[in-house]
């Protein structure tokens, strides 16, 4: 009996070393920098969203990825509201062209389509949290050498917990494999730094 027993033991726990694998995505973003007191700041990103299956069961799968965005944002000149003949202070700084950029650690628990590459199923949901690196667009407000108040467009770095929740439907079962919809949000565990959201629409290959 006992050597029945390890025996299955052994046998499972091949087959979840058997079942690890890689898969990946590619697609574009749309974030959303939310900083209490401005308005919030909206920047187009491409994502590379690379993830590790750790453990598979029937229709469901854990999976651990680092999706990775890059985006940039911003235009020439200040949003200064400024006074019939004012003339700006020398040391005035101004908007910039500004990047982004995002690189959370997800743990997501997957159900049904592209949960792993032996899951046939068309539709398929996934849901998880971690911890991620933000950089992106911040509006400061400063006041001059002439007392005139301004918006500074500049960027900052954050970090914080992430959660996400997405779906996915699959379309072929070659080198592309389906389409994956999903919604994050980031706090930052700085008081002063941003919430940030994102919608990102990925194209799944094995």
């Amino acid at each position: 009996m006992k050597k029945a027993v390890l025996l299955t033991l052994a046998c499972c726990f091949s087959s979840n070393i058997l079942a690890q694998h890689f898969m990946h995505a590619a697609g574009l973003s749309c974030f959303a920098d939310n900083y209490s007191g401005t308005n919030s700041l909206f920047t187009m990103a491409l994502t590379y969203s690379p993830r590790y299956v750790l453990l598979t069961h029937s229709s469901l799968s854990m999976s651990i990825g680092i999706p990775v965005s890059y985006g940039s944002s911003g235009s020439t000149g200040d949003s200064r509201r400024l006074p019939s003949g004012y003339q700006p202070a020398s040391n005035t700084p101004h908007t910039k062209f500004r990047n982004m950029f995002d690189c959370p650690v997800i743990l997501n628990l997957n159900q049904g389509a592209l949960s792993s590459k032996n899951c046939d199923n068309r539709i398929g949901f996934f849901a998880g949290g971690g911890f991620g690196y933000h950089y992106g667009p911040v509006n400061i407000i400063h006041t001059d050498s002439n007392g005139v108040a301004y918006t500074d467009s500049t960027s900052q770095g954050s970090f914080g917990p992430v959660a996400n929740l997405g779906v996915r439907v699959r379309i072929g079962k070659h080198l592309f494999t389906g389409m994956e919809l999903k919604g994050a949000y980031m706090k930052s565990v700085d008081k002063k730094g941003p919430e940030t959201y994102n919608i990102t629409l990925l194209a799944n290959f094995l």
